[in-house]
Parts: C-alpha cells; structure tokens; sequence
C-alpha cells in the first residue's frame, strides 16, 4: 500500500524565477539542489533539480 511520495518532479522554464515563487510567495523552503551532468543513458546535459519542502515532509521538485 502505498502510504506517500518523496516527491512529485515538474519542468519549469526558469529556476530563479520558480524559487521567487514557491519560496517567497508560497513559504516553501528550499531543501536543496543538484546539477544533472549525464543522463541515465550516458549523454551530457546540464539540467538543474530544485527541491522545495511541504510541511508533510514531502518535496515539490522542478527540472529547468
């Protein structure tokens, strides 16, 4: 039985500008953020992965 999720991930166009917005216009902090160099499959990217932190401990995450 599934009991909740870690975190639900969605694209966004701009980082700053989603950061403005879930940390200062919705209270959600920023728990943190990583910079994606390879895909699973072996080729370069370079794709930012913020996380942002709910009060029930689950995350809203965003892929720029």
């Amino acid at each position: 039985m599934i009991k909740g999720l870690h975190h639900k991930a969605y694209r966004c166009k701009n980082s700053h500008e989603t950061r403005d917005f879930y940390e200062n216009f919705l209270g959600l902090p920023l728990a943190g953020a990583l910079v994606i160099n390879e895909t699973k499959t072996g080729r370069e990217t370079q794709v930012l992965h913020s996380f942002y932190q709910m009060d029930d401990g689950s995350f809203i995450a965003f892929f720029e």
